[in-house]
């Protein structure tokens, strides 16, 4: 039986709602888990209680997800559970059950919503730092209180929100521009950058204010492999041109030179960065045991808190070992339609591994989900 369409109705702002609070607007600091709990068992009860069928790629992933739950959510839960990973299955096995139409609706959704978001909160980022600073602000704590421990404090402009720096970046109202900076890339990757949508061109320049290294390389790798797939040759000339043009304001402005130009003039060096040095120094020796296969104990950083600085593949690494990035890979996968596979999905897939080098955020619900969406919204239409 298929999704009866008031059931239909619903899962989309559930999956709308997942996303978004997975990666959490101020006001959800610290308590978003909660949220994302909630809307991720709704989801599935929903799918199930509905007597729905799942597609037949189920069955082919069925050995895979077996083999995955056992290796993180029984062998590797034996030192620590954690319910997220329970919350990651759920949300992994109800995309079978979701149909096509759903996901692309879905994705044509967050695309606006985040667009059209982001396009105030800029507007207002713009006039507070060019023109003149707005009225209306309270100090915002970034502390234990809120789920973070670095004791930052924010200017809280409720559309955006900006930390006391010497330069500043676009944070909207995420407590990291790479935040916004990943979606942006994300969502643009999966509209194949089709800027006649106005959404995707506000997104376009958030992400360009957040000074993401992330969202300037994947969006320029990105864009100029579509371009080429889709022969868009003229937008290209015209994207570029509008993009030149505004490249002598980018460079006088600090944070773009300390967050773009000198990163990608020291590449190897901000690779580095991601991590501390006794991170990297215990990684070096880490893959040369066998605990790089399986990894060290999911207590590991609670017991060692001086390693558990910076963000980057290491971390998931040492939790969960080769084996289990080998797992999560293949998870990804399949859940790609074979039949209608081409190589856009592939280098979407390809994007995914490229962000999880400095973020190894595949792991989370938010993530499995936004993959499933983008390859719905790239499968070729027949006929």
């Amino acid at each position: 039986m298929k999704l009866t369409i008031n059931i239909a109705k619903l899962l989309i702002p559930l999956i709308v709602l997942l996303i978004v609070f997975s990666n959490p607007p101020w006001l959800f600091f610290g308590i978003n888990i909660y949220f994302v709990g909630a809307i991720t068992l709704i989801l599935f009860s929903l799918i199930i209680f509905s007597s729905s069928t799942a597609n037949k790629g189920l069955l082919y992933a069925l050995p895979i997800i077996l083999v995955s739950f056992f290796y993180f959510g029984v062998f590797k839960a034996l030192d620590e559970f954690r319910f997220s990973t329970i919350l990651f299955f759920l949300t992994y096995i109800s995309l079978f059950f979701i149909n096509e139409d759903i996901k692309k609706k879905s994705f044509e959704i967050l695309t606006k919503t985040l667009g059209y978001f982001v396009a105030i909160s800029l507007l207002a980022w713009l006039v507070n730092y060019f023109v003149l600073e707005l009225p209306l602000s309270f100090p915002l704590a970034y502390s234990d209180l809120l789920g973070k421990g670095e004791g930052m404090i924010f200017k809280n402009y409720i559309l955006f929100i900006q930390p006391d720096m010497d330069y500043f970046r676009f944070y909207s109202v995420f407590d990291e521009p790479g935040v916004l900076g990943t979606l942006s890339a994300i969502i643009l990757l999966g509209n194949k950058y089709d800027f006649k949508k106005k959404e995707n061109l506000f997104l376009l320049f958030g992400g360009i204010f957040t000074f993401s290294l992330a969202f300037y390389i994947v969006t320029i790798l990105g864009y100029l492999i579509n371009a080429v797939i889709m022969r868009r040759i003229k937008q290209v000339v015209i994207i570029s041109t509008i993009l030149l043009s505004i490249l002598p304001f980018l460079l006088t402005l600090d944070a773009f030179k300390l967050s773009i130009v000198y990163r990608l003039s020291n590449f190897n060096q901000s690779v580095q960065d991601r991590n501390g040095v006794l991170l990297d120094q215990f990684y070096d020796a880490f893959v040369k045991t066998s605990n790089f296969y399986y990894g060290e104990s999911l207590t590991f950083f609670a017991n060692n808190p001086l390693l558990h600085e910076g963000s980057s593949f290491k971390f998931f690494i040492i939790e969960y070992g080769f084996i289990g990035f080998l797992l999560l890979l293949l998870l990804y996968i399949f859940l790609i339609d074979f039949k209608k596979i081409n190589f856009y999905i592939i280098f979407c897939l390809i994007v995914f591994l490229i962000l999880f080098i400095q973020r190894p955020f595949m792991y989370t619900p938010w993530s499995i989900l936004l993959f499933s969406l983008i390859t719905a919204n790239s499968y070729k239409v027949k006929g």
